[in-house]
Formats: structure tokens, sequence, C-alpha cells
């Protein structure tokens, strides 16, 4: 019979085992090759409704942020770079931010003239959006290919420079489905 000491043992590490098997577990949102949800919001910036159906055909980047995000405001320029240098190729970008308070949102879009259609539902965490994409931290990115399947996840710097450069590139006719 086990003593209460190691019975306690055993149940610390049992829990331990079911915690962190859990916390590896990668959303099915963030797997190369998922077909990832619809979602239908307003845009900050005109008040009109938009889709990611609204951007089939096209290559997306949904970036997850908040402007109380350190690393988010840090990342937003190079977001920027990104959209200035391949919006004119196809690229379009969606933001949604995880503010709590869609007027700091709208402030913080105007203050840094982000040119792209941004989404606020003033939920913080709660965003129906960020829980349909299992969203847990930010900044957060997804490229999306015309097919509407994620080509990656958790695209930052250069990385997220050369992934969308690379999603452009058009196939060869070698690499096309016969």
């Amino acid at each position: 019979m086990l003593s209460t000491n190691s019975k306690t043992r055993l149940l610390i590490g049992a829990l331990a085992l079911t915690l962190s098997a859990s916390s590896c577990r990668v959303p099915k949102t963030e797997i190369p090759g998922t077909a990832l949800p619809n979602f239908t919001a307003i845009e900050l910036q005109s008040g009109r409704k938009i889709s990611l159906e609204d951007y089939k055909g096209k290559i997306v980047l949904l970036d997850f942020w908040a402007t109380w995000c350190a690393p988010c405001v840090r990342e937003m320029p190079n977001v920027k770079r990104v959209y200035e240098a391949f919006h004119s190729q196809g690229l379009e970008v969606v933001g949604i931010s995880l503010d709590d308070s869609i007027s700091d949102a709208k402030k913080f879009i105007e203050a840094h003239n982000l040119p792209w259609p941004q989404i606020a539902e003033g939920k913080g965490w709660a965003s129906a959006i960020a829980k349909q994409y299992e969203v847990f931290d930010i900044p957060k990115t997804f490229l999306i290919g015309p097919d509407g399947k994620l080509i990656e996840a958790e695209l930052h710097g250069d990385k997220l420079y050369q992934a969308v450069a690379k999603a452009l590139q058009p196939q060869s006719s070698a690499d096309k489905p016969k």
C-alpha cells in the first residue's frame, strides 16, 4: 500500500503530465493546410462588414494584436513594412485588436497610420474571433493562402517577410498540380 506522501507525489506527477501534455497541443488553426474558419465583423475605419471569405483567392495575413501588448507594438512596423512591400502584389492584411477599448484601438490605428482593415470587438481575450482561432497569446499571425488554408502561423520579423514573398511567388509549372 502506498503512503500518503507517495500518493501525493503520484497525484502531482500525473497532474504535471496532464498539464504539460495539454500545453503542448498545437491548436488546429496553427496546422499548415488547415482550412481556417470564416468570420464576419465590422471594420473599424469604414464601419463596413468584412469576412474572411471576402479575401478568397488572395494571400491574407491575420494579425492579432493589442495596444497594451509591447511585443505587438514592436512588431507593428514590420507588419507595415510587409504590407507596403507586398500589398500591390496581392497581399491583404486584416488586423484584429484584442483591446478592451475600441477607442484605444482606433487612436492607435490613426496615430500609426495603419492602412489595412482593422477589427476590434472591445472584448479583449473574450473576442469571438480570438476564440475561433484559439488565440491565447499575442502577437499572433496567420498567413492564409488563396484557398483559405493556413500557410503558416506565428510569423514575425524577417520570417514574416520571407514567408509572404514565397507565398506570392507564382508556382512553376513543375509545382502545379496536374
